[in-house]
Protein backbone atom coordinates (compact mmCIF):
# COMPACT_ATOMS: atom_id res chain seq x y z
CA UNK A 1 0.00 0.00 0.00
CA UNK A 2 1.48 3.52 -0.87
CA UNK A 3 2.22 5.81 1.35
CA UNK A 4 2.89 9.15 1.01
CA UNK A 5 5.47 10.38 2.01
CA UNK A 6 6.24 11.38 6.41
CA UNK A 7 3.07 12.77 8.28
CA UNK A 8 5.26 15.54 8.54
CA UNK A 9 4.71 15.79 4.53
CA UNK A 10 0.76 16.29 4.59
CA UNK A 11 -0.39 18.50 7.82
CA UNK A 12 0.31 21.37 6.13
CA UNK A 13 3.32 21.28 9.52
CA UNK A 14 5.93 23.96 8.49
CA UNK A 15 8.63 24.78 11.77
CA UNK A 16 7.67 28.36 12.83
CA UNK A 17 11.48 28.78 13.19
CA UNK A 18 13.56 30.86 9.82
CA UNK A 19 16.37 28.10 9.47
CA UNK A 20 14.39 25.37 9.76
CA UNK A 21 11.96 26.50 7.93
CA UNK A 22 14.01 27.03 5.10
CA UNK A 23 15.51 23.10 5.61
CA UNK A 24 11.78 22.21 5.28
CA UNK A 25 10.99 24.57 2.26
CA UNK A 26 14.52 22.45 1.03
CA UNK A 27 13.42 19.00 1.47
CA UNK A 28 9.31 20.18 -0.60
CA UNK A 29 11.63 21.13 -3.34
CA UNK A 30 13.29 17.93 -3.39
CA UNK A 31 16.72 19.36 -2.39
CA UNK A 32 17.51 16.56 -0.03
CA UNK A 33 21.33 17.07 0.24
CA UNK A 34 20.65 21.14 1.11
CA UNK A 35 18.01 20.05 3.56
CA UNK A 36 19.58 17.13 5.07
CA UNK A 37 22.71 19.42 5.89
CA UNK A 38 20.02 22.79 6.77
CA UNK A 39 18.43 20.37 9.34
CA UNK A 40 21.70 18.64 10.88
CA UNK A 41 23.11 22.47 11.19
CA UNK A 42 20.23 23.43 14.09
CA UNK A 43 19.83 19.56 16.24
CA UNK A 44 18.48 21.81 19.08
CA UNK A 45 14.96 20.75 19.11
CA UNK A 46 11.80 18.45 17.85
CA UNK A 47 11.47 20.04 14.80
CA UNK A 48 14.80 19.90 13.77
CA UNK A 49 15.13 16.31 14.78
CA UNK A 50 11.17 15.90 13.16
CA UNK A 51 12.78 17.57 9.34
CA UNK A 52 15.38 15.49 9.39
CA UNK A 53 13.56 12.15 9.87
CA UNK A 54 11.99 13.10 7.32
CA UNK A 55 14.75 13.98 4.82
CA UNK A 56 16.24 10.91 5.44
CA UNK A 57 12.84 8.44 5.34
CA UNK A 58 12.80 10.51 1.95
CA UNK A 59 16.14 9.30 0.79
CA UNK A 60 15.31 5.89 2.06
CA UNK A 61 17.91 6.07 4.79
CA UNK A 62 15.03 3.98 7.50
CA UNK A 63 17.57 3.19 10.40
CA UNK A 64 18.61 7.01 10.03
CA UNK A 65 15.53 7.89 9.99
CA UNK A 66 14.12 5.87 12.79
CA UNK A 67 16.81 7.50 15.33
CA UNK A 68 15.70 11.19 14.06
CA UNK A 69 11.84 10.66 14.62
CA UNK A 70 12.90 9.14 18.12
CA UNK A 71 14.51 11.50 19.24
CA UNK A 72 11.79 13.94 18.22
CA UNK A 73 9.59 11.59 20.72
CA UNK A 74 12.21 11.93 23.27
CA UNK A 75 11.36 15.86 22.72
CA UNK A 76 8.22 15.80 22.30
CA UNK A 77 6.53 12.70 23.19
CA UNK A 78 2.69 13.94 23.79
CA UNK A 79 2.83 14.66 19.45
CA UNK A 80 0.75 11.98 17.46
CA UNK A 81 2.87 13.63 14.87
CA UNK A 82 6.54 12.07 16.19
CA UNK A 83 4.29 8.84 17.26
CA UNK A 84 3.04 8.50 13.20
CA UNK A 85 6.28 9.41 11.72
CA UNK A 86 8.17 6.57 13.42
CA UNK A 87 5.55 3.98 12.85
CA UNK A 88 5.80 4.99 8.99
CA UNK A 89 9.70 4.42 9.55
CA UNK A 90 8.97 0.99 11.45
CA UNK A 91 6.60 -0.19 8.33
CA UNK A 92 9.44 0.42 5.99
CA UNK A 93 11.75 -1.16 8.34
CA UNK A 94 8.52 -4.56 8.30
CA UNK A 95 8.81 -4.35 11.93
CA UNK A 96 4.60 -4.38 12.11
CA UNK A 97 4.12 -5.22 15.75
CA UNK A 98 6.00 -1.94 16.61
CA UNK A 99 4.69 0.74 14.14
CA UNK A 100 0.94 -0.67 15.04
CA UNK A 101 2.15 0.43 18.59
CA UNK A 102 3.41 3.44 17.48
CA UNK A 103 0.28 4.39 15.53
CA UNK A 104 -1.59 3.10 18.56
CA UNK A 105 0.15 5.54 21.31
CA UNK A 106 -0.38 8.57 18.23
CA UNK A 107 -4.02 7.77 18.36
CA UNK A 108 -4.08 7.79 22.07
CA UNK A 109 -2.61 11.05 21.90
CA UNK A 110 -5.34 12.13 19.08
CA UNK A 111 -8.39 10.00 18.25
CA UNK A 112 -9.07 12.16 15.20
CA UNK A 113 -5.29 12.16 13.31
CA UNK A 114 -6.22 10.68 10.35
CA UNK A 115 -2.76 10.06 9.15
CA UNK A 116 -2.36 7.35 12.08
CA UNK A 117 -5.68 5.39 10.98
CA UNK A 118 -4.54 5.09 7.21
CA UNK A 119 -0.73 3.96 8.08
CA UNK A 120 -2.32 1.46 10.80
CA UNK A 121 -4.99 -0.32 8.20
CA UNK A 122 -1.67 -0.39 5.59
CA UNK A 123 0.24 -2.23 8.56
CA UNK A 124 -2.93 -4.62 8.59
CA UNK A 125 -2.90 -4.72 4.87
CA UNK A 126 0.48 -5.76 4.72
CA UNK A 127 -0.13 -8.34 6.74
CA UNK A 128 -2.34 -10.36 4.78
CA UNK A 129 -5.08 -9.01 6.97
CA UNK A 130 -7.38 -7.12 5.36
CA UNK A 131 -10.55 -7.80 7.03
CA UNK A 132 -8.83 -6.29 10.06
CA UNK A 133 -8.21 -2.66 8.17
CA UNK A 134 -11.37 -2.06 6.32
CA UNK A 135 -12.99 -0.25 9.37
CA UNK A 136 -9.61 1.38 10.20
CA UNK A 137 -9.39 2.86 6.55
CA UNK A 138 -13.47 3.98 6.88
CA UNK A 139 -12.30 5.58 10.30
CA UNK A 140 -9.03 7.44 8.13
CA UNK A 141 -12.00 8.65 5.82
CA UNK A 142 -14.86 9.53 7.92
CA UNK A 143 -11.85 11.96 9.84
CA UNK A 144 -10.77 13.12 6.26
CA UNK A 145 -12.20 12.42 2.98
CA UNK A 146 -9.65 14.21 0.96
CA UNK A 147 -6.74 12.10 0.16
CA UNK A 148 -6.09 10.50 -2.95
CA UNK A 149 -4.36 8.18 -1.08
CA UNK A 150 -6.82 6.41 1.51
CA UNK A 151 -9.48 5.93 -1.06
CA UNK A 152 -6.71 3.97 -3.24
CA UNK A 153 -5.98 2.42 -0.21
CA UNK A 154 -9.44 1.37 0.46
CA UNK A 155 -10.01 0.36 -2.37
CA UNK A 156 -6.78 -2.25 -2.53
CA UNK A 157 -8.27 -3.73 0.76
CA UNK A 158 -11.84 -4.04 -0.90
CA UNK A 159 -10.14 -5.91 -3.99
CA UNK A 160 -8.02 -8.05 -1.60
CA UNK A 161 -11.65 -9.09 -0.03
CA UNK A 162 -12.98 -9.85 -3.12
CA UNK A 163 -15.67 -6.55 -2.96
CA UNK A 164 -14.86 -5.76 -7.04
CA UNK A 165 -17.71 -3.41 -7.50
CA UNK A 166 -16.77 -1.10 -4.11
CA UNK A 167 -13.08 -1.62 -5.19
CA UNK A 168 -13.65 0.31 -8.51
CA UNK A 169 -15.71 2.87 -6.68
CA UNK A 170 -13.08 3.46 -4.52
CA UNK A 171 -10.37 3.98 -7.56
CA UNK A 172 -12.75 6.08 -9.42
CA UNK A 173 -13.14 8.69 -6.20
CA UNK A 174 -9.52 8.42 -5.21
CA UNK A 175 -8.93 9.62 -9.22
CA UNK A 176 -11.50 12.30 -9.08
CA UNK A 177 -9.82 13.91 -6.08
CA UNK A 178 -6.19 13.23 -8.44
CA UNK A 179 -6.90 12.45 -11.97
CA UNK A 180 -3.05 11.87 -12.26
CA UNK A 181 -3.11 9.21 -9.47
CA UNK A 182 -1.55 6.54 -11.40
CA UNK A 183 -2.01 4.06 -8.42
CA UNK A 184 -5.92 4.05 -8.57
CA UNK A 185 -5.91 4.49 -12.56
CA UNK A 186 -3.66 1.27 -13.27
CA UNK A 187 -5.73 -0.91 -10.30
CA UNK A 188 -9.23 0.67 -12.01
CA UNK A 189 -7.49 -0.77 -15.52
CA UNK A 190 -6.61 -4.30 -13.93
CA UNK A 191 -9.96 -4.61 -12.10
CA UNK A 192 -12.09 -3.64 -15.52
CA UNK A 193 -9.90 -5.98 -18.12
CA UNK A 194 -10.59 -9.10 -15.34
CA UNK A 195 -14.38 -8.72 -15.62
Amino acid sequence: MPADGPPTAWEGWRPADPGLAHAFDLWRAGRLDAAEAAFRAQLAGEDAWRGLGSVLWTQGRMAEAHEAFAAAIRLGPRRAMNWGNLGLVLRDLRRFALALAAFDIALGLDPAYEPAWNEAANVLYDMGRPAKALPLYRRALALDTRRAVVHHNLGMCLAALGRRNEARAAFRHALSLDPAYAWSRDMLRRLERSR
